[in-house]
């Protein structure tokens, strides 16, 4: 028991580590640019820009880490908002009346326990992943 509890206090440390790197970028930089200082300077072409990245400042990391992450996800999110509609109504000019019937009177319920089925192998998923992620 007390074993079981000392993997939730790792696993919740560990969690708010991630979430503070990710909402503050500044974070990872500091530790990493301390544990740079404290490591012996040996420098190769592989290791020279990644000590020089890790020495920059707080604004850049942010900008850069802003610019590859942040930045297409918001062009993803409007190409999306503004394809969604003309891609509705193309996709439904493919379904005719009597196919939405057939959905609207499924007696033996059978796409909603397709959807059922999928929600229930995606629990699954999410189950094997955080498992995996504990241990």
């Amino acid at each position: 028991m007390l074993a079981m509890a000392r993997r939730r206090v790792a696993a919740l440390a560990v969690l708010t580590h991630c979430v503070t790197a990710l909402l503050l970028p500044r974070a990872p930089v500091r530790v990493h640019t301390v544990a740079l200082r404290a490591a012996p300077q040996k420098y190769d072409e592989t290791t020279a820009p990644l000590a020089e990245t890790l020495r920059s400042s707080e604004f850049a990391a942010a900008a850069a880490t802003g610019a590859k992450a942040l930045a297409p996800s918001v062009g993803l999110a409007i190409v999306g908002t503004i394809a969604f509609g003309p891609l509705a109504i193309w996709l439904r000019s493919f379904i005719n009346g009597e196919g939405l019937a057939v959905l609207a009177n499924d007696e033996g319920q059978y796409f909603q326990n397709y959807v059922n089925a999928i929600d229930v192998m995606f629990s699954l998923l999410l189950v094997n992943t955080f498992a995996w992620l504990y241990n």
